[in-house]
């Protein structure tokens, strides 16, 4: 019972404010304009392909990273972490891995699960791009450097499905799937992420899952969670 402007931004701003997503156009940029960082956010979102089709103003991704950045700098934790995908990506913005990485740990030390997941990325992009050659001297050095990576990436995707982030279930069960370092292969514990992954809205999860239960494969065969 404490006076909404006390309340946490992002709660605020999802749950409090009377601003909604399907706001007359002139009237988000109006409070775009004033530096109304939700206004921003929603004016951002509405100019990318994510939008719905009734509510996409136009697909256009400088348009959208301009105003996501401005929501971002205004302390609005989604947009820090939207803007910290935008830099690792390169969408409307040049690809940044600095940048990337600022936003999104700014995004986790607010608790914004999409920060954790882009910092998870960051990481297992280092890893993939390490390629350790077993007849190398440096070998050792390079299956070393790989596991530290992933062991950052997978500790960051924990956090992130700890606090709902569909991308990050999604990311743990591929691992428990494959088998990683610190994480043997285990297709219960997959079997669980996907479900979890699909139960946030995850269309890949929720088309892995379509299929192994009508053919099962790694997992018991059932056709009507097939059909589910």
């Amino acid at each position: 019972e404490v006076p909404s402007t006390q309340l946490p931004n992002e709660v605020h701003d999802r749950y409090v404010s009377e601003l909604k997503a399907d706001a007359p156009e002139a009237e988000l940029l109006a409070l775009a304009k004033a530096d109304n960082s939700q206004a921003q956010y929603i004016l951002a979102l509405r100019h990318t392909i994510y939008a719905p089709a009734d509510l996409q103003i136009k697909d256009d991704p400088l348009v959208a990273f301009t105003w996501m950045n401005k929501a971002a700098e205004n302390r609005h934790a989604r947009a820090m972490s939207v803007v910290a995908l935008y830099y690792a990506r390169g969408l409307g913005v040049t690809k940044d891995e600095t940048k990337a990485t600022e936003w999104a740990t700014k995004a986790g030390d607010k608790g914004q699960p999409m920060g954790y997941r882009v910092l998870g990325d960051l990481a297992k992009a280092k890893a993939d791009a390490v390629k350790p050659d077993k007849k190398s001297p440096s070998f050792k050095t390079q299956l070393a450097l790989r596991d530290k990576h992933l062991d950052e990436a997978f500790k960051q995707y924990r956090r992130g499905a700890d606090a709902g982030d569909r991308h990050s279930l999604r990311e743990l069960a591929k691992a428990y799937e494959t088998g990683q370092p610190g994480m043997p292969q285990n297709y219960r514990l997959a079997l669980d992420y996907y479900t979890r992954a699909a139960m946030r809205r995850d269309v890949k999860a929720i088309r892995i899952l379509a299929d192994r239960y009508e053919s099962g494969e790694k997992t018991p065969k059932d056709l009507k969670q097939a059909y589910a």
